[in-house]
């Protein structure tokens, strides 16, 4: 994989309970524009690209989370199947570093957050695998409402993962603009990621189309 002028990849983490559920995976995706302004450049730094997303990540999943690969793969309208030379996966077993006193809540109650950009709709991240049961002070099984001190440290963790893949991607090329972005449908446009910012929390099926896409 080589990126060159106006490339798009994604970035998929993949992740699953550290116990129990066998086989139960799930993934968060990240869109990426490389805007080269001399050179094509290599993609020899794949790893340390992979390494910041997971890394990034970790902060907001809790200890039961286990990431078990993170892949890089070029843009393309989601299709039944993907070409084998066109991603790399790179294979982990790194446990979430966030810790709680309380139970962690089921797979089912989600964080959300919203990839926000400067014009358009907001994207949106849904991060199972986040939330305990010390998180949530009420709500029913449709608006679950989450403590005032969670909500206040989630957008701190969110803040940092953006900050933290960001400037890991502006600093990967020297002679290239690197940069988070949503991608519209017919990738016709790409609109850059300004931040990541906490919706609450909510529920999710779990084969939902932000965790599966139709390439996986």
């Amino acid at each position: 994989m080589a990126p060159v002028l106006d490339a798009r990849f994604v970035t998929l983490t993949i992740k699953k309970e550290a116990v129990g559920a066998p086989g139960q995976t799930w993934q968060n995706s990240y869109e990426i524009d490389f805007g080269f302004e001399n050179s094509v450049g290599s993609y020899e730094n794949a790893s340390l690209l992979a390494d910041a997303f997971l890394e990034a990540e970790q902060g907001i999943h809790l200890e039961n989370v286990r990431f078990l690969e993170v892949e890089i793969r070029t843009w393309a309208e989601d299709t039944p199947t993907h070409d084998p030379e066109s991603f790399i996966v790179f294979e982990y077993s790194v446990l979430g570093s966030r810790t709680s006193d309380s139970d962690p809540e089921p797979r089912g109650l989600v964080l959300w957050a919203g990839r926000d950009s400067i014009t358009g709709r907001a994207g949106k991240l849904f991060y199972r695998g986040c939330l305990s049961e010390g998180d949530i002070v009420a709500g029913d099984s449709l608006n679950p409402v989450m403590q005032p001190a969670s909500v206040a440290a989630f957008q701190g963790y969110l803040d940092d993962a953006y900050e933290a893949m960001e400037t890991f991607l502006q600093d990967l090329f020297i002679e290239a603009t690197m940069s988070l972005v949503s991608i519209y449908h017919f990738a016709q446009l790409s609109r850059p990621i300004i931040e990541f910012v906490l919706r609450g929390a909510t529920y999710c099926k779990p084969k939902h189309k932000w965790f599966n896409r139709t390439t996986t």
